[in-house]
């Protein structure tokens, strides 16, 4: 796996945080949460805390579908959210859930 540096990791946590409908101050670089914090540090990639919430949304977003109702595309997208597990390292985990959420704005976009 290609190594992450922490400018890259600042832009997806900066797009899943987009994802969870997080306002971000752009100028100041800040998320504004229930309290400011700047975006270098959103700790969606290095903690479970904060990736949960953000899986319990994508598997609101994608509800329940069956095969006959999706693309190939889709049903590979919703079949690798559904078997996400804690038992996968966080690391892994973090780059699905970017994965989802690219594949998902590009079809709402």
């Amino acid at each position: 796996m290609e190594t992450i540096n922490k400018e890259q990791y600042n832009k997806l946590n900066r797009l899943i945080a987009k994802f969870m409908d997080v306002e971000i101050e752009d100028d100041r670089n800040i998320c504004l949460l229930p309290s400011q914090i700047y975006v270098e540090d959103l700790k969606f990639n290095i903690s479970y805390d904060w990736l949960v919430p953000v899986i319990k949304k994508i598997h609101k977003v994608i509800g329940v579908k069956s095969i006959d109702e999706c693309t190939t595309e889709e049903w590979n997208i919703y079949r690798m959210i559904d078997e996400l597990s804690f038992r996968t390292e966080i690391d892994e985990l973090y780059l699905h859930v970017v994965e989802f959420i690219v594949w998902y704005n590009k079809q709402n976009s």
